[in-house]
This record gives structure tokens, sequence and C-alpha cells, in this order.
């Protein structure tokens, strides 16, 4: 559906509660793609896991070893198959990671 994460899970040894979000983008070229790029910054300059699903991802944040990012395409381009495959693969991760650790956090910032 939405492809698999990236980087493999994130395993830490002390009791940081993960956090999930899904949104259309994290990066810098829109006011709210803008806003889930930096609270997604924020968690993990705290030593917070952070699931990200999304259809793009700022490379460095991508690759932050705290981020799992679960790439979610757009096929043919459609905003509306989009949003569709970002609702199945958001759902699947946040109870993926809510079945592990019941604390997790679940952010949904549209798609």
């Amino acid at each position: 559906m939405g492809g698999e994460p990236r980087n493999g899970p994130v395993t830490l040894g002390c009791s940081a509660v993960p956090w999930v979000i899904v949104a259309a983008g994290f990066h810098q070229l829109g006011g709210m793609d803008r806003a889930n790029a930096a609270l997604a910054t924020h968690l993990v300059a705290r030593g917070i896991p952070v699931e990200l699903v999304a259809h793009g991802v700022e490379p460095h944040l991508a690759r932050h070893p705290l981020v799992n990012f679960h790439h979610v395409p757009r096929p043919a381009g459609s905003f509306l198959l989009g949003e569709y495959l970002l609702d199945l693969r958001g759902r699947a991760v946040a109870a993926a990671v809510t079945s592990r650790d019941p604390r997790a956090k679940v952010v949904v910032n549209g798609g």
C-alpha cells in the first residue's frame, strides 16, 4: 500500500513514549508541512522516537536515527488516491505502534 518503512524500528534503552504523525508532508515548502516538520524536529531533538507517515519528508529528517519514515505514494499524482492511501497506512502504523506501547501519541494532520 504505502511501501515499507525506510528505516528499521527504533529501539531505545529508555522509556520515551513514541509518537506517530500522519500528514501529507514534513518540509519547509508550505505552511502546514513546515509546522509538521517543526513538530517532528522538536520531538527527535528531545530523544523521542517518531513514526512519520507521509508523501514526503525532508531528507535530513527522514535519515534521523529516531525517525521511521513510512512513505505513501500518490498514484498518478492523484491527491484523492494519495489521501486514501495515507489514511490506510496511517491507521495501520498507528495501530501497530499503539499495540506495542499504549502510551504512544498519535497526531493526524490531514493529507
